[in-house]
């Protein structure tokens, strides 16, 4: 099984507040940086107009009054717009370096999109895999997996969003996507779509289901302010394959991804694939890191074959090792 799932509709509007952005490059006035501006600049516009206003009593205070109020309009007009334009001005003539000016122009250009697309953040990723014999039948195998994800806006802009999934059946009998939801307390956003609302749509051309969430607007810092969107999706497959690799693949900036393996350790051998940051305790791994676009995790599970055994009873297969994780085998990857 292939679970994917990617964003197909980020229309954002006008900003709030003035910015400059290139995708995760992103420079911005802040609301406590914004707020001392224009409260400094208006009073000082204040103190300028009020010594010009007493000017009649004390002459002297005419000029510095209108100096006042010349310094404010140039800083709420002049100043701030060449601010901005030697802000964007500097970021187009240092992103080639950034990005590393050796490299061959494809490579940079891959970068580059990767760079400016990357808005919508996906954060605290959670895929949680169960893996079973059924009990009606026993030479098949059943996979369920649940991810969940957090989405973070990092722009200053409202970010629309909708999550689509599919399964790709490359080996198995039978994929499907079980469910799919978003769990979040902001205008009318929660959705759960279990069947029969789960309609999917299909096939494609390579004979993939497809099932899409609702349409959401994502405001912008909205994990800074504590506005939380956890989308999640629950898939299922059926196989009757002895070993195969089950991949998940990022289709769009992912940060942070835990792993967690519910499975019979007399039945079934599993790790991961590729190797964890860490090791969190038995049949649960975390990746510290920076998912890209079409990057993946998976985990790779072999069935045990049942035990040989004398007419007395005594056990004649090999020792079964502790940790899967040291007896790792060349994984067999499928296709997405």
């Amino acid at each position: 099984m292939s679970a994917k799932s990617w964003i197909i509709s980020r229309n954002p509007s006008a900003p709030s507040l003035p910015s400059l952005r290139i995708g995760l490059i992103h420079m911005k006035i802040t609301d406590k940086e914004e707020f001392g501006f224009w409260t400094f600049t208006l009073g000082v516009l204040v103190v300028g107009i009020v010594l010009v206003l007493y000017s009649h009593k004390h002459e002297s205070l005419k000029p510095i009054g209108e100096a006042l109020m010349i310094a404010a309009a140039l800083a709420i007009t002049v100043d701030k717009y060449l601010k901005r334009r030697l802000m964007k001005d500097l970021l187009k003539s240092a992103l080639p370096f950034l990005i590393g000016h050796d490299l061959p122009g494809e490579a940079q250009e891959r970068i580059r999109e990767i760079l400016t697309k990357s808005t919508l953040i996906r954060r605290e990723c959670l895929l949680d895999y169960k893996i079973e014999v059924p009990p009606n039948d026993p030479e098949k195998v059943r996979v369920e997996l649940t991810a969940t994800l957090l989405l973070d806006n990092v722009t200053s802009e409202d970010l629309t969003y909708q999550f689509r999934t599919c399964t790709s059946c490359c080996s198995c009998e039978s994929a499907q996507v079980v469910r799919v939801w978003c769990r979040s307390r902001h205008a009318d956003s929660a959705y759960e779509y279990p069947p029969p609302k789960l309609v999917p749509e299909g096939p494609d051309l390579e004979g993939n289901l497809w099932v899409t969430g609702k349409q959401l607007t994502i405001p912008p810092k909205n994990m800074e302010k504590d506005i939380r969107f956890e989308i999640g999706a629950k898939y299922e497959t059926i196989s009757k394959d002895q070993s195969d690799t089950e991949d998940y693949h990022f289709s769009h900036a992912t940060l942070g991804v835990r792993v967690r393996v519910e499975y019979c350790e007399d039945a079934f051998t599993v790790y991961p694939v590729p190797k964890p940051s860490a090791v969190l305790g038995k049949s649960r791994w975390t990746y510290d890191r920076f998912f890209v676009p079409n990057e993946q995790v998976a985990i790779r599970w072999v069935r045990k074959a049942p035990p040989r055994r004398k007419s007395d009873g005594t056990d004649l297969s090999f020792p079964r090792p502790t940790d899967a994780v040291n007896t790792l085998r060349s994984p067999r990857r499928t296709e997405p």
